[in-house]
């Protein structure tokens, strides 16, 4: 049984919340740990999921050994930060894919959020912030006017340091080469 009917069972620890302590708690919502304190993620409107759906499916498609991409899985870059991004590409070697439900950072090379209006301080200054020094490069997907998405590309860093400016914003085609070759239409994920 959960401690959900405890109120004391959700009063955060010292120095916060750990995987494991959140893990007993047995939230009955989607969370991420950020720094030890929990944060409920919220829901998400329709072009937040086509933008999403449409990258995944790009990434996936596109992607070559031993590349693969998710969505929505969570990446533990340490005990007490845990984020569960919009998509991620990841290094399956090694892995055990069938009991997989944390991705160790150090397999992830890609991380994309795409921003809502519940998730801009997460996805603008904390989690660039907490991927920095973990060598996985950052996507972040901006609405622009008329619904067009932009893509916000964070180089991998292994410098860990405040959140970082753009390496480029990618408007109408996102072309890259890391970690794999993919090219998408960015208006055309959307209905505008």
């Amino acid at each position: 049984m959960g401690t959900e009917g405890r109120a004391d069972a959700w009063q955060p620890p010292q120095g916060g919340w750990t995987l494991d302590q959140v893990r007993q708690l047995e939230p009955s919502f989607d969370w991420e740990l950020a720094g030890g304190a929990i944060l409920p993620r919220r829901m998400t409107d329709q072009w937040h999921d086509q933008v999403r759906d449409g990258l995944h499916v790009a990434l996936a498609t596109a992607a070559l050994p031993p590349y693969s991409a998710g969505v929505a899985r969570c990446v533990h870059l340490d005990d007490r930060n845990v984020i569960k991004p919009d998509v991620i590409v990841f290094t399956t070697a090694g892995l055990d894919l069938d009991s997989l439900e944390f991705v160790p950072a150090s397999h992830v090379a890609l991380v994309v959020e795409v921003v809502s209006p519940g998730s801009r301080v997460a996805d603008r200054f904390t989690k660039p912030r907490l991927l920095a020094g973990t060598d996985c490069a950052y996507w972040r997907v901006e609405r622009e006017a008329y619904g067009a998405p932009a893509v916000h590309e964070f180089a991998a860093s292994d410098t860990p340091g405040p959140a970082p400016s753009p390496d480029a914003v990618h408007r109408e085609k996102l072309d890259v080469e890391a970690p794999f070759p993919v090219e998408v239409d960015l208006r055309g994920l959307v209905s505008m």
